[in-house]
C-alpha cells in the first residue's frame, strides 16, 4: 500500500500529470531519483493507470463503493447537501426525480466505516428514508478523494 510521500506525489500528480520529475522532487522537496522510482512503482503497480492521474482508489484501500439514494425534507435539503459535501467520501451528489431527493455516491474501506457514514446520517432529521445500493462494478468514475 503506498505510503505518505507516495500520496504526496499523488496529489501533485493529480493537479498537473505533465510534470517532470523534476519539477515533482522540487515541490516535495525530495530527490529526483525517489520520484522516478516512486513514480514507476506507482505505474506498475498499477494505483497511476493512466496520465491524466486515474487514481484506483480500491489499492489506496478505499475496495467499497455504494450510492446511497435519499429522501430529505426539502425544506433541510441545501443544508444538508453542504454537510454531505464537505465529507471527503461522497465523490458525487445528484438531486433527482422519482422516489428519492438525492443520489450520494460514496466510496469507503470497508462495509464498517459505510455503515458508520449512514448510520450518522440517518440520525439527521433531514432523512426521512435511505436505501443504499453497493456498486459491484465500476466502468467510469473520476476522484477528487486525494484532492
Amino acid at each position: 500500500m503506498p505510503d505518505a510521500l507516495d500520496l504526496r506525489i499523488i496529489k501533485v500528480l493529480r493537479k498537473d500529470s505533465r510534470l517532470s520529475y523534476r519539477e515533482i522532487a522540487r515541490r516535495l522537496e525530495v530527490a529526483v531519483g525517489t520520484i522516478q522510482s516512486r513514480i514507476k512503482i506507482l505505474e506498475k503497480d498499477k494505483v497511476i493507470q493512466r496520465y491524466h492521474a486515474e487514481i484506483d482508489y480500491s489499492k489506496l484501500g478505499y475496495g467499497l463503493a455504494a450510492v446511497i439514494a435519499m429522501d430529505i425534507d426539502l425544506k433541510k435539503l441545501p443544508e444538508f447537501e453542504k454537510r454531505l459535501l464537505k465529507h471527503k467520501n461522497v465523490f458525487g451528489l445528484y438531486e433527482v426525480t422519482g422516489d428519492f431527493d438525492i443520489f450520494v455516491a460514496v466510496r469507503f474501506k470497508n462495509a464498517t466505516e459505510l455503515n458508520e457514514f449512514i448510520q450518522k446520517n440517518l440520525k439527521d432529521p433531514a432523512v426521512k428514508k435511505s436505501n443504499t445500493f453497493i456498486v459491484l462494478k465500476t466502468e467510469k468514475e473520476a476522484h477528487t478523494l486525494l484532492d
